[in-house]
């Protein structure tokens, strides 16, 4: 395992307490859920499917296990965490963790989260790919009058946070606009984050720059 963790391009910080490692190699956790992973080849699993999968409960003690079993695995350089995603109408966001097989490509994400909601939108805009904030975040009541589109998933803080991430690695661009007292926000792909985009439809795969970014 040190000699395949010495050969990786991108280095995984060791941060797992020994007697945990112990614990889950004993119970042959880390080969259980890289075979689960390398099962599955279209697509990535979240620590809770691994397992039930892996015959554990939903408990946190199990979730520990099965964590600390996929940081052995990424650490070794077996597997790759995927863009978590979010149930929006949890309070918060809960992130819940996904992960693949590094033996295959990285999937085109099925299921949504912030970022992943923002960058399709814009996409899907056309070109020019800009679009007003307020045609992207879930509708609610601001200052009484209704802000957001009822076709939104998230809210405008939870956009506006995933903005400022893909923003910082030069995936969108933002600008803001003043009409009377009223600021309105907009963004767009930049021409890289486009063709990012293109990229991954074109190849149906997740392009490996954008899975960083969307793993934050």
């Amino acid at each position: 395992m040190k000699r395949m963790w010495n050969n990786q391009d991108t280095r995984v910080t060791w941060t797992i307490n020994p007697s945990n490692a112990r614990d889950v190699i004993r119970r042959g956790l880390p080969k259980a859920v890289e075979a689960e992973l390398k099962n599955t080849r279209d697509g990535s699993l979240s620590t809770y499917e691994l397992a039930e999968k892996a015959g554990l409960s939903n408990d946190k003690r199990s979730i520990s296990r099965i964590n600390t079993a996929l940081h052995i695995l990424e650490s070794a350089g077996l597997v790759r965490k995927q863009p978590w995603k979010t149930d929006p109408e949890i309070s918060g966001g809960t992130r819940i963790f996904m992960w693949s097989h590094r033996a295959y490509v990285n999937p085109i994400p099925d299921y949504e989260n912030p970022g992943i909601n923002l960058l399709r939108s814009l996409y899907g805009a056309g070109d020019p790919s800009e679009k007003p904030a307020t045609q992207i975040y879930k509708e609610n009541m601001h200052l009484r009058s209704r802000s957001g589109s009822p076709q939104g998933i998230y809210t405008e803080r939870a956009i506006s946070l995933a903005a400022k991430t893909l923003e910082e690695k030069g995936i969108i661009s933002s600008r803001k606009e003043r009409a009377g007292m009223e600021e309105k926000k907009f963004y767009a792909l930049t021409d890289s984050g486009k063709k990012l985009m293109e990229q991954m439809d074109l190849r149906k795969m997740l392009p490996e720059s954008l899975r960083k970014a969307l793993v934050e």
